[in-house]
């Protein structure tokens, strides 16, 4: 919805459901090329805010563990990359090539620790990870290593919660 009654239209956004309540979105003025009513909204965000973290689930390893990437199999096993390894950049956590998506947490049995853990399982099946066998220091390449999942207490979680399937 566009209010004209000001000098500088503003723009609302009706809240899906109802009929007669809308939320500020910006001034008109933002969308100059945008014709009335067809509008591909974009978001604004503060310097603090993080787009990701507001939409998906995400994970980074803690500090210490990137450069061994701990990933295991569904039956609480530890994958072997060959020596590869995702990453944690040293610029910090969070930034967008630290984060992992997951879509769900589940309880598994670790049999070496002989307990179960708690682990978040990583969306995709396919990753960028370094070789540190290859001639240079940041060479990477696309490995598909299956599904697998990542201990809880291996990462830092940010964003959306995801739903436990199981329980200890």
């Amino acid at each position: 919805m566009i209010d004209t009654d000001y000098t500088d239209p503003q723009l609302y956004v009706r809240i899906a459901g109802t009929k007669d309540q809308f939320l500020y979105w910006t001034d008109a003025g933002d969308y100059p090329d945008e014709d009335e009513g067809n509008f591909s909204f974009r978001f604004f965000m503060d310097d603090n805010h993080n787009f990701a973290e507001s939409t998906q689930s995400l994970v980074t390893f803690k500090q210490g563990l990137e450069k061994t990437t701990p990933l295991y199999n569904d039956q609480g096993q530890l994958v072997d990359l060959g020596g590869k390894y995702l990453e944690k950049a040293a610029r910090g956590n969070f930034l967008p090539e630290n984060n992992y998506q997951v879509d769900y947490a589940r309880y598994i049995w670790v049999p070496s620790e002989k307990k179960a853990e708690l682990f978040y399982h990583l969306i995709g099946t396919t990753f960028s990870m370094r070789d540190p066998h290859s001639k240079y220091e940041y060479t990477w390449v696309k490995q598909n290593i299956g599904s697998v999942y990542v201990k809880a207490s291996d990462v830092t979680f940010k964003g959306l919660k995801v739903k436990t399937q199981n329980t200890a």
